[in-house]
C-alpha cells in the first residue's frame, strides 16, 4: 500500500512545478490530494479538478465581457459557472466528509461561506486545482 503522505507530496511537487511555483493554496492541495488518497475519493479529486478548471475558463469568458458577446449567451455561461461552483462546493464537502472536524471546519470557513472573501479564496483554489487537473491528464496520457 502507497503512504498516502509520500504520494500527495509527489503530486504537489509535480502540480506546483506545472504551476511555476505560483499555488495559491499549496498547503490546501496537498490536504485535499492526501485526503483523497487516503479515503479512496481520488475520482472525486479529478472531477474536482475538472471543475475548477471549467470555472477557470467561465471566469476568463466573463471578466472579458467582450461587447461582441451577446447578452443570451453571458447570461448562459454565467449560469454555467454557477452551476459549476454549486458542483465543486459539492465534491469539496464530499472530500472533506472524510476529514478531521478541525480540518473540515477550516475549509468551511475559507472556501464554502457565502462572503466575498470565500468566495475569492475558492476562485484561487479552483486557480491551483486546474494545476492539478493537468496533472491527472498528464498521468492518463503517459507524460
Amino acid at each position: 500500500m502507497r503512504d498516502p503522505k509520500l504520494e500527495a507530496e509527489k503530486i504537489c511537487n509535480y502540480v506546483e512545478d506545472l504551476s511555476k511555483g505560483k499555488l495559491h493554496f499549496k498547503e490546501d492541495i496537498y490536504r485535499l490530494t492526501e485526503l483523497s488518497i487516503q479515503s479512496g475519493k481520488m475520482e472525486q479529486l479529478e472531477e474536482l479538478s475538472f471543475h475548477a478548471k471549467f470555472s477557470k475558463g467561465i471566469i476568463n469568458i466573463i471578466q472579458k465581457k467582450d461587447e461582441r458577446l451577446e447578452n443570451d449567451y453571458l447570461r448562459t455561461i454565467e449560469k454555467e459557472y454557477l452551476d459549476t461552483v454549486i458542483k465543486i462546493r459539492e465534491l469539496l464537502t464530499n472530500i472533506l466528509s472524510e476529514a478531521t472536524d478541525f480540518l473540515r471546519t477550516i475549509f468551511e470557513e475559507k472556501y464554502l461561506q457565502l462572503t466575498h472573501e470565500s468566495m475569492n479564496n475558492l476562485k484561487f483554489l479552483c486557480e491551483d486545482l486546474s494545476f492539478l487537473k493537468l496533472y491527472f491528464n498528464d498521468m492518463k496520457y503517459g507524460k
